[in-house]
């Protein structure tokens, strides 16, 4: 996007937003069916954010670059140059300290408030990576709507980390070796089996670390965060509906009514949303809706019957282009769509694992990390175009 017109776009971590694109469980498969100065540099994009079907990555932005308009001084040109230079490159702190020296030379230029927005925003996004709850995300963001009020996707993110916050101020917490997990300390129901549920979560985290040939927390990641709520405050974080029996975007997090009586569904429910967790650190925020989706379905217990169940879903009905599964289906309204798109997903891994390996449905993943999308590599791999041959097989 060129001209000083151009907007950036963090993308929104509330509801049918993508990165991001929070994603959520579906439930109902389980039920009865200006010109650019010449002296500035463009800001690098950060990734898009994932997006998966009726999943939902919170929190995460996917930047337009914008081309920065600097007026007559030069050494304030120059500055905002490494000042962007440093942004592109993951320097936030850099990046920051030269954007706040600009806009205190020249506080009438706009161009270096919205930049210097930018780079708070992207730093409150980075310590969401490290930290569940974030309050210093707060006061970064509260600065950054402070410089950039027009940024409508900048304040939807202050406002859900608000909420979060807000939420979980008063959360009881326990860890394990890779896990936080957080949830309402006055439900004893809860407190008792908060050493079951974690050591759930770690047998689920050795049999995937083993299929994946990973290990995101001991790669220098935090602790993956896992919080259990009530189901209003679950809807009111990520507005997702009752349809939805968890979500990643980031976190783990998953809604309880009555745990006693969904407690045996939970089991699938984390391991579900964990998946999330290791597709997200392999393939980072652009893999797309059927492959994270699909996969995270496919790593559930009892894929037998799960796949069986979602080939009957399809049988007699058009497939979906694999494009229109490439984003979030958060915002899909048709409840027979989305439990088909669903479907899809599953039975596209299936089929790309049995027929051609599960080493290869990993690196459709991994390729994403390199902006190698998926069909890319399948087709490099196999000498086939995936949807084709996919739909081939599906006609039979």
């Amino acid at each position: 996007m060129n001209g000083g017109g151009s907007r950036w776009a963090i993308v929104a971590v509330l509801a049918c937003a993508a990165s991001g694109a929070m994603t959520g469980w579906w439930l109902l498969r389980a039920r009865p069916n200006a010109e650019p100065a010449p002296k500035t540099a463009p800001i690098a994009p950060l990734p898009q954010p994932l997006a998966t079907p009726t999943r939902r990555v919170v929190g995460e932005p996917a930047v337009a670059a914008q081309t920065a308009t600097v007026a007559g001084d030069d050494h304030l040109a120059r500055r905002n140059n490494e000042a962007i230079q440093a942004l592109g490159d993951g320097k936030l702190e850099r990046a920051i300290e030269l954007f706040e020296s600009c806009l205190r030379e020249a506080p009438g230029q706009l161009v270096f408030a919205h930049n210097l927005a930018e780079a708070l925003a992207r730093k409150a996004v980075a310590e969401r990576e490290e930290r569940h709850p974030c309050p210093h995300c707060i006061e970064l963001l509260t600065r950054a709507v402070e410089l950039a009020p027009e940024r409508a996707d900048i304040a939807d993110l202050l406002a859900h980390c608000k909420r979060e916050l807000e939420l979980e101020k008063d959360f009881w917490r326990e860890s394990s070796q890779h896990f936080d997990l957080a949830y309402d300390g006055e439900r004893d129901e809860i407190l008792s089996a908060g050493n079951r549920i974690l050591n759930q979560l770690e047998d689920h985290y050795v049999e995937l670390e083993r299929f994946f040939g990973a290990s995101p927390v001991d790669e220098g990641r935090p602790r993956i965060a896992v919080s259990l709520y009530q189901r209003e405050g679950f809807s009111a974080l990520t507005g997702l509906g009752d349809w939805a029996g968890g979500a990643f975007d980031g976190a783990v997090r998953i809604p309880i009514g009555d745990f006693e009586r969904e407690e045996r569904g939970l089991d699938g429910v984390m391991r579900h949303e964990l998946a999330h967790a290791f597709i997200r650190a392999l393939g980072g925020t652009s893999v797309p809706a059927w492959l994270s989706e699909g996969l995270a379905q496919w790593l559930e217990p009892g894929r037998t019957g799960a796949v069986a169940a979602a080939r009957a879903k399809l049988s007699g009905g058009e497939l979906f282009p694999l494009e229109r599964l490439a984003g979030s289906i958060a915002s899909w309204k048709d409840p027979d769509e989305i439990a088909r798109a669903y479907a899809q997903s599953l039975v596209l891994v299936d089929w790309i694992a049995g027929r051609f390996g599960e080493r290869l449905v990993v690196d459709l993943v991994v390729g994403c990390k390199t902006s190698q999308p998926p069909t890319a590599t399948f087709e490099n791999s196999t000498r086939i175009p995936l949807e084709s041959a996919f739909g081939e097989y599906a006609r039979k």
